[in-house]
């Protein structure tokens, strides 16, 4: 009489037993869905911000290089910062050939020049602001020199001309004239020289 009871409860803690497993297996399945569900949409994510940041590469990309174009391009017509001892001397030498005196050159302090971006195009290398460059544009670093000379007026004239014809990116003003010393006369006038600022070529880093 005892044995039916055995099997009824052996019968039951299978049951139970199986009932656990399968909740467990279902519990699993639902929390591995999860997961994958989880995992899928981080991966989603990820491969977003993996397009953005290769389009922001690309776009960096690109700025460097309009950047590095921007810098070769101002390189051939500015000077470098020892050309600007060279260019001087030169200009002393030179002013011989038209029978000039030049009775001071006095250099006076540095400016900073800041260069536009996209707005400089072609030849129109004028359109620039000398009170400061921001971070975000290309800058130029003018020497200027006051300097006085004195001789015939044609001679003066043709010299000045001759001086703004330099390849090298150079402004005349300030002229002023004095006709004290008749037939000869005294002109003043400020000579910047550009450079840039903070940049060298490879060469110059040799």
């Amino acid at each position: 009489m005892i044995k039916p009871k055995i099997n009824i409860s052996i019968k039951l803690l299978a049951f139970t037993c199986c009932a656990f497993f399968v909740v467990a297996l279902c519990c699993g399945y639902y929390y591995l869905v999860a997961c994958s569900a989880a995992a899928q949409k981080n991966i989603g994510i990820l491969e977003v911000k993996i397009q953005k940041a290769k389009g922001q590469l690309q776009r960096y990309d690109q700025l460097l290089k309009d950047y590095q174009d921007d810098i070769a391009r101002f390189n051939t017509v500015l000077f470098k910062e020892k050309d600007v001892a060279d260019f001087l001397t030169n200009a002393s030498a030179f002013s011989k050939e038209y029978h000039i005196k030049i009775k001071t050159m006095r250099a006076l302090p540095p400016e900073v020049v800041s260069v536009p971006q996209k707005e400089t195009q072609g030849n129109n290398l004028y359109s620039w602001n000398k009170q400061g460059a921001s971070k975000e544009q290309i800058s130029l670093i003018a020497s200027p020199y006051n300097i006085q000379i004195l001789g015939a007026s044609q001679d003066i004239f043709s010299f000045m001309l001759d001086l703004g014809r330099s390849k090298q990116l150079l402004t005349l003003s300030d002229i002023r004239i004095s006709g004290s010393r008749y037939p000869d006369i005294e002109a003043g006038f400020r000579l910047d020289l550009y450079r840039l600022n903070g940049f060298s070529t490879p060469q110059e880093r040799k």
